[in-house]
């Protein structure tokens, strides 16, 4: 049996691997990409500060001809994006900005190396112990093909 931690160091890996991956496929589309920091705020802990983390609302914004993106990236091992992985508040961050923009979750399936591009109104959608494949994807590549510049010619939802 594998231990809980190291389920979660190998999620952790692979989600780190992913955005690398994504930094340098926008480098190569010829994207501009921010990555967004983790979070953290200071609050006061006796005589000291103490620094706790916060929840940030995506990972990334990306841009291209004048078009902006409003990114979190997931990874998956399976070949289904479960409800349970949609997390409300950055669900709430991508609606509000969608009506302006491209906003969604980029997923990478591990599992079959497809990188899906789900739209904020695609994730509001789904519901509980529902999930999405690829076949529900608003965009999907090969992770050794993936040209980041196509989700710019999906219409804004």
């Amino acid at each position: 049996m594998v231990s809980r931690s190291r389920i979660g160091w190998k999620a952790q890996k692979l989600g780190s691997q992913f955005e690398m991956f994504l930094e340098h496929a926008c480098k190569f589309s010829r994207v501009d990409c921010v990555r967004i920091p983790d979070g953290c705020r200071k609050v006061r802990a006796g005589s000291g500060i103490r620094l706790l983390a916060v929840k940030t609302p995506f990972d990334y914004i990306l841009a291209f001809k004048g078009r902006v993106a409003f990114l979190d990236t997931k990874s998956c091992g399976s070949d289904r994006f479960p409800y349970s992985r949609v997390e409300a508040h950055q669900l709430e961050a991508l609606r509000k900005l969608g009506r302006h923009a491209i906003a969604g979750y980029l997923v990478y399936f591990s599992e079959s190396k497809i990188i899906c591009f789900f739209s904020w109104s695609r994730l509001l959608d789904l519901k509980p112990r529902q999930s999405l494949g690829i076949s529900d994807a608003d965009l999907a590549q090969g992770a050794h093909t993936v040209n980041i510049a196509e989700l710019f010619n999906l219409s804004e939802k």
